[in-house]
Parts: structure tokens; C-alpha cells; sequence
């Protein structure tokens, strides 16, 4: 087939039958919308299905590629695998048209172009506006499309461009480093992220051949875990980011190396020029020795503010030495040490260092099993400090018992700060839960608890929890207790502490063992039907409740309570408990009002002059038209005076006694005149 050159395309834009050169409607009409540079089109998602536009039989993609071209409105283009564009014999011409687009902001490239991309080497060239580029897909590229990106990358000299994102395309070692040599040439470029390749040695060695011999880099951002780094390539790496000045976020996890690695890591974090914000060394192999190597350069970090070091068998030795690099930290706002092998020792030497990181305000030490009650007493020191900060605490497996939670309690009464605290699968039982409940009463700004897997906890502990739940300054909004089997007793029992708590949303348990008896104490908290005014103090906060709300409930029990209830409960609480109401009670009971007399009388007829605005407003609240609820309204007015006629006929005596004394008053004056 002929190569058609732009002039063609010019010559025949304007009277091309858009229906004939595409496969679809939608096609056509996406091709109408590009020639008329559509302001609304800046978009465009292109593949062989379930894209903006799915190319198919009958697709002429060289017209397609015109109209990309010329439009001066499309900012973002995503290219995605797609057989039928690379079979396609006007994949050349579609090239050639988006090569000429310069309004591009973001593009994706999905699919192997092979030599395509050499020939996209016009579009970097001339495109300006090019801020973010993307690659996917990427597992069966072979060496030569590879130097043909390169090649591609390199045409990038007046490039503005700032991020180039490889994640999670499995390219190969070799074909990396091909690639990565040409990063030298975007000093402009901000974010690199090559997150799950295989850039392994050879594609490290040149990615930091690459950083090293970029001038002036604005590289802020560098993502390279999961890339099969070992200690050569993290020597390589360091070097270059010994260049990288600007850098500030560095994430280096789940690699191959060992403790020879981390010196030179060490090395760049101690020099003058590295500034470094964000670093995640997560599941490299670090232990002990590599804690000791890492902790030297990690207290020149003082702009650090988070540090990830987790599934590194880091033990007590090396616990002992990061917090010497911790205590010059005071940056530092969160903390991950979670899946290692502290104990008491290791831990009593973190809360010291602790002392100094007053900015603090996330820590993770979950799954350092070896932790007792004997460690927690010096965390729960550091926790009722004025030192600390912490909003998340994470302390979940670790089976520290009743005794690790009595040893924290004393801590956590002097501490306001916390907001989300972790103790799943921590063996807590009824005394740990009680006494962890005297530990919180004062933190009033906890909003998320997880208690998940503590498997000895019953009812008796879960009666506890009202004390929290019902306080006037709780703020808690999710609690989570699954994998806890305490069946129906211990539902009635969250039931019961949950009442008159307003700020309740999620509540997680195990419903295994739970039947009829369980639900009904939940229906009753979110609408208690006894009276208007129980139904009015009822739960409309809560939203999530175990699998209820998605329908599963014990036995298959369908009642209209607890899955509506809870999805009524997502709107707000007043218009929530109008609707209540009025569902539940045709007829008000006043009779419970009578107490007050005709004071209350007033309350009850503005109540129905809201609820008539609201319905208007918010059809869903009630069904009833105006005059059904003016009528409920005359209803309740007589069925409270018909209930206090004593005192109604006392009103009207007084009101009329009043008028009468009033006027023989008047009479006297006008006598004496």
C-alpha cells in the first residue's frame, strides 16, 4: 500500500467520509470531534477494546494519526497493546501524524512500535508541551526497539519533560540499559519511576552512568524497588545520585543487597548535597550489620521525614544503632520498623531516641514478636510524654497479652494526640481490653481501632468498650473486631455500648455464631421503634456493620432493618431521623410529653414545619405529600390537647382571666375621668 504524505491528507481533510474509514460509530465520531478541534476532546485512550476509540476491521489509522496531529486541544494520549494497530499497514502514517501534534501534555505508550519508535523521535523534538511519559508492556521488547526508544529519547533537547514512568513493564536487564543511558540528556526530568523490571546490574551501572552525566539534574523523585539491584548496582546508583542534588524521595526497596551495599548508600547520605525526604530501604536483606552501615548516614538526614525499614531482621544490635541516627531526626514524621526482630532491648533504645523526634507522628512496630510488656513500659513512657506526637501507632502481632496492654495504658491516659492505633492478633483478652479502655478515655481524638484476631476477647470485655463509646468527647469512627468469635452475646453487647455514640461509621466483627438474636440488637439500635423519642435518640451515624450492609445477614434474614438502615444512615443525621420517624410512627404518642405541658407544644408544631421544608427539598425523606404531613401535623396538636384537657382549659381560663381583669381595669380609669 502507498504511503500517503501530509500534503494528501490536507487535500482531502475536509471532504473524507469519516463513516468509511472507520469500524464503528464511535470511531467516526471521534475523528469528527479531532478535525473540528473539539475543545471538550483532550483525552483520547486508544486500543483494541474498551478505549475511547477500539480499533478494528475497516480503521484507517493513517487518518486517525492526521487528525491527532493537527489538534491543538488533545492533552492527553494513551496508546495501549493493540494487535490490529501493529498489523495495520498505515501504522507508519500514524505515526508520522501524531509526530507532528504539539499539544500533548501526557503520553502512553503500550505496545512495541519496533522501528515506530525511532520514528516518534520527531514528535519529542518538536513537542514542547510533553510534561509526562509513560511505558507498559514492555516484557517481550527485544535490544533493537530498545536503542530505538533511546534513539527516541535522546531527540528531547529543548525537552520540558518531567517524569518517565516504566512501572511494572517487566522490561528485561539489557534492554534497561539500553534505555536508562539516554536519561543523561533530560537534566529537566523531576520523577523516574522503573518500579517491578529487572534492571538488575548491568541496567543500574547505567542508569548511574546516566544520572552522573547529567548536568545540573532536577531529579526529585526516584523509584527502583523490585529491580534485582545488588551491591554493584546500588555502588553504581549512589554514584550517580551523588549528582542528583534536587533529589528528595528515593525508594530502593525489596533488592538484592547485602551489607556491602549499604555503604556507599551510607557515603551519599552523608554528603553535603544530599537532601533526601523520603526513603524506603523496605526488605533489603539489611540485618544487624546493615542497621550499623545505614545508621551513620542516617543521622545526616535532617530533612528526613519518612523512613521505611521493614522486613529487614534488623534485631536489637541493630535497633541500638539506628536510634543514635535517629535522635537527630527531628524531622522525622513516620517511622516503619514493622516485620523485624526487636525485643525489649532494641525497642527500649528506639523510645529513647524517640524523645528527640518531636514531629513524629507515625510508628510502626507490628510483627516484631519478640516484644514484651517489659519493652512497652518504655514506649508507654515516651506515649504520656509532652515529647510526643504520634497520631498511628501500629502494634498489631506481637502477643505481648493483657500484661503489654496494662504496661501501655499508663502512657496512652496522658496522651491526646492519638488518632489510629493497630493491636490485631496482639492476644488480648477481657482485663487487656478493659484496661486498654482506661488508657484511651482521654485520647479524644482516636478515630480508627483495630482489635482484629484477639481471640480471647468476650462479651464481659466488649461491655467495656460503652465507657469509650458513650463519652461526649468520643470521636472514634471505625472499630474492628474480626476474627473475634463472641458470637451473639457479644453483639448485643457492642449493640448496648454503642447507644447514644454519634460518631460511630464502621464497625468490623466476625458474624460467624451470630444469629437472629444479634441482628435484632443492632435493628434496635439503628431504629428503636418503642416511642418517638427513642426512635429520634436511635443510631444515624453508623454506615458499615460487619457484611450486613452489603445484604449478608445471619441466617439470610432480610428484614428491612439492618442493610436500608445502614445505607439511610450515609445521609445526614437529622434528615436521617425525620425519616425514621415518620416511617415508623403514623400516629405520635404524646403522652410521654405531657410532663412538660403545652411548653412543649410549640417544639412539636416547628419540628412539622421543618420536616414540610426538608421533604420538599429531599423527596427521598418521605414519600407523604404536604398536606398528609400538615395533617399529621393537626393530628398531634389534637391528640395533645385531647390528652391534657385540664390543662389546655387552665391555659384558656388564665388567658381569658387575664383579658377580663384588663378590661374592668380600663372601665375603673375611664370612671375617674
Amino acid at each position: 500500500m502507498d504511503r500517503r504524505d501530509s500534503n494528501y491528507y490536507e487535500a482531502h481533510a475536509q471532504t473524507i467520509i469519516l463513516d468509511s474509514i472507520t469500524s464503528s460509530y464511535g470511531n467516526a465520531r471521534i475523528l469528527r470531534r479531532l478535525r473540528r478541534n473539539d475543545p471538550t476532546l483532550d483525552y483520547l485512550q486508544i486500543s483494541g477494546n474498551n478505549a475511547c476509540y477500539n480499533i478494528g476491521e475497516g480503521d484507517d489509522l493513517g487518518w486517525l494519526g492526521y487528525f491527532i496531529g493537527n489538534s491543538d486541544t488533545l492533552q492527553h494520549l494513551y496508546i495501549f497493546d493493540a494487535p490490529a494497530l501493529l498489523s495495520s499497514n498505515r501504522l507508519g502514517d500514524f505515526i508520522e501524524g501524531v509526530s507532528r501534534n504539539r499539544s500533548i501534555q501526557t503520553l502512553l505508550i503500550g505496545t512495541d512500535f519496533g522501528r515506530g519508535f525511532r520514528q516518534m523521535g520527531d514528535f519529542f523534538k518538536n513537542n514542547n508541551n510533553l510534561r509526562e511519559l509513560y511505558f507498559g508492556n514492555m516484557e517481550t521488547i527485544g535490544i533493537e526497539s530498545a536503542r530505538n526508544i533511546a534513539f527516541m529519547l535522546n531527540q528531547c533537547e529543548r525537552s520540558n519533560l518531567l517524569k518517565i514512568d516504566f512501572e511494572e513493564s517487566y522490561a528485561s536487564e539489557a534492554v534497561l540499559a539500553e534505555i536508562t543511558a539516554a536519561f543523561s540528556s533530560h537534566s529537566h526530568l523531576e520523577e523516574l519511576n522503573l518500579h517491578a523490571n529487572n534492571l538488575g546490574r548491568e541496567g543500574s551501572v547505567a542508569l548511574g552512568n546516566a544520572l552522573q552525566a547529567c548536568r545540573n539534574p532536577q531529579l526529585k523523585e526516584l523509584f527502583l524497588c523490585f529491580n534485582c539491584i545488588d551491591d554493584e548496582g546500588i555502588r553504581a546508583l549512589a554514584g550517580g545520585m551523588m549528582n542528583c542534588h534536587n533529589l528528595s524521595k528515593l525508594d530502593l526497596s525489596c533488592n538484592d543487597t547485602t551489607v556491602d551495599g549499604f555503604g556507599p548508600l551510607s557515603t551519599l547520605f552523608q554528603s553535603e548535597h544530599c537532601h533526601l525526604k523520603y526513603l524506603d530501604l523496605c526488605a533489603m536483606n539489611m540485618g544487624d550489620d546493615g542497621a550499623r552501615v545505614i545508621s551513620q548516614g542516617l543521622a545526616s538526614l535532617n530533612l528526613l521525614h519518612t523512613l521505611t525499614l521493614s522486613e529487614n531482621a534488623i534485631g536489637d544490635d541493630g535497633a541500638l544503632a539506628l536510634a543514635n541516627g535517629l535522635a537527630n531526626l527531628h524531622s522525622l514524621e513516620a517511622l516503619d520498623l514493622e516485620d523485624n526482630s526487636i525485643g525489649d532491648l532494641g525497642l527500649r533504645a528506639l523510645a529513647e531516641s524517640l524523645f528527640n523526634c518531636d514531629n513524629l507522628k507515625d510508628l510502626s512496630l507490628s510483627d516484631n514478636r519478640t516484644i514484651t510488656a517489659t519493652g512497652l513500659r518504655s514506649l508507654s513512657t515516651f506515649l504520656g510524654s509532652d515529647s510526643c506526637s504520634l497520631t498511628k501507632l501500629g502494634l498489631g502481632r506481637i502477643p505481648f497479652g493483657d500484661e503489654g496492654i496494662v504496661a501501655l495504658a499508663d502512657g496512652l491516659k496522658d496522651n491526646r494526640s492519638m488518632e489510629y492505633f493497630y493491636l490485631s492478633n496482639s492476644s488480648i483478652g477481657d482485663r487487656g481490653l478493659q484496661a486498654l479502655v482506661e488508657g484511651l478515655v482521654n485520647c479524644v481524638n482516636l478515630k480508627d481501632l483495630g482489635l482484629s484476631g484477639n481471640r480471647m476477647i468476650t462479651a464481659l470485655g466488649l461491655r467495656s468498650l460503652s465507657t469509650l463509646l458513650r463519652s461526649d468527647s468520643c470521636s472514634l469512627t471505625n472499630i474492628c473486631l474480626e476474627g473475634i468469635p463472641f458470637g451473639d452475646d457479644g453483639v448485643v453487647a457492642l449493640a448496648d455500648a454503642l447507644k447514644g455514640n454519634k460518631s460511630m461509621k464502621e464497625l468490623y466483627f466476625d458474624s460467624s455464631g451470630v444469629t437472629s438474636v444479634g441482628l435484632k440488637a443492632f435493628s434496635k439500635l439503628l431504629c428503636d421503634t418503642s416511642s418517638v423519642n427513642t426512635t429520634y435518640l436511635s443510631n444515624h451515624s453508623l454506615v458499615q456493620l460487619e457484611r450486613w450492609s452489603n445484604g449478608h445477614t445471619p441466617g439470610g434474614i432480610p428484614p428491612y432493618d439492618v442493610k436500608q438502615l445502614l445505607e439511610l444512615n450515609e445521609h445526614p443525621a437529622e434528615h436521617v431521623a425525620i425519616h425514621k420517624i415518620l416511617k415508623s410512627h403514623s400516629d405520635f404518642d404524646v403522652e410521654p410529653f405531657f410532663e412538660w405541658k403545652l411548653n412543649l407544644l410549640p417544639l412539636v408544631m416547628s419540628w412539622f414545619e421543618r420536616v414540610r421544608i426538608l421533604v420538599d427539598e429531599h423527596s427521598w425523606i418521605s414519600d407523604e405529600s404536604t398536606e398528609e404531613i400538615q395533617s399529621r401535623q393537626l393530628s398531634a396538636m389534637y391528640n395533645f390537647v385531647r390528652g391534657m384537657p385540664l390543662v389546655a382549659i387552665d391555659g384558656y381560663r388564665s388567658r381569658n382571666n387575664g383579658a377580663t381583669l384588663a378590661q374592668m381595669r380600663k372601665r375603673k380609669v375611664d370612671q375617674l375621668n
